[in-house]
């Protein structure tokens, strides 16, 4: 009966002691955030930001750098910080330590969201109105992203009364070669940078042309609105003068391969 009793008492506590080291174990799993194997848009977006935007209002072709806000990892939030690049500071790539040719610069997908309008938080004061546009990847390896300061590369088109894709900006001139990085972008992270928001008297679809090493890419059309000068060189700049006088140069180095509409050989 003793013996019994000692085998009962033996199964209750090793069935107790299994039942608590199952919850504990569920309740740290619980506690786990699990990135998501594909990406979605983040529904909440936080730029420690808070005031009325307005869009931008240009009357010719312009020079851009878009913003790059960092790198995240996929999930519901998105929420940027002062000097928040310190937090991917390990994945931060260098000639003279890293093999970077071994990184693919292809693979990214390109994803504008022109229906989000929020502030730069890079340039605060100005009030103007961006739209982030998502870099995720959703490979199964690291992918190299290049960009200069706090900038990556990428223009914006536009399609003229004809229908024809032409751009309405370029890359801002690199007048120094200083201020240069690449930056992993590991399988389920996303880059963002912002593009400006257009306002104006022609209604059209705009694409963004984004260059990351020497892969080119560009984003599905969407609706928006500019001046329909914005296809034009500023007559009062020299610009336009500069760019002609090697207009294919101009047009694969500051426009990623897309002549602007004033530029456009003559056959």
């Amino acid at each position: 009966m003793q013996h019994a009793q000692k085998y009962y008492w033996i199964i209750i506590v090793a069935f107790s002691l299994g039942f608590f080291m199952k919850m504990q174990l569920a309740k740290q799993q619980a506690e786990v955030e699990v990135s998501p194997s594909f990406f979605q848009v983040p529904d909440y977006i936080s730029l420690d930001t808070a005031r009325s935007l307005r869009p931008h209002k240009e009357t010719a072709i312009s020079s851009m750098s878009p913003s790059f806000l960092g790198k995240y990892p996929f999930g519901d939030s998105l929420i940027w910080r002062v000097r928040e690049e310190w937090a991917f500071d390990d994945d931060y790539l260098y000639y003279e330590r890293d093999t970077i040719s071994k990184f693919l610069s292809a693979g990214l997908q390109l994803i504008p969201r022109p229906e989000i309008q929020i502030e730069d938080p890079r340039i605060p004061s100005n009030n103007l109105a961006y739209f982030p546009v998502f870099l995720p990847n959703e490979t199964s390896s690291s992918i190299a992203l290049f960009g200069k300061d706090s900038h990556l590369y990428a223009t914006l088109e536009a399609r003229d009364s004809f229908g024809h894709w032409l751009p309405i900006s370029y890359r801002s001139p690199d007048f120094c070669g200083w201020g240069r990085w690449t930056l992993k972008i590991n399988p389920q992270e996303y880059g963002v940078m912002l593009m400006p928001v257009y306002k104006g008297n022609f209604s059209t679809q705009l694409r963004v042309r984004f260059i990351n090493g020497e892969n080119i890419s560009v984003s599905t059309p969407f609706p928006a609105s500019i001046a329909y000068e914005q296809f034009y060189f500023d007559k009062a700049s020299n610009d336009k003068e500069w760019a002609a006088k090697d207009p294919a140069a101009f047009a694969r180095s500051y426009c990623f391969g897309s002549y602007p509409l004033e530029l456009i050989p003559k056959y």
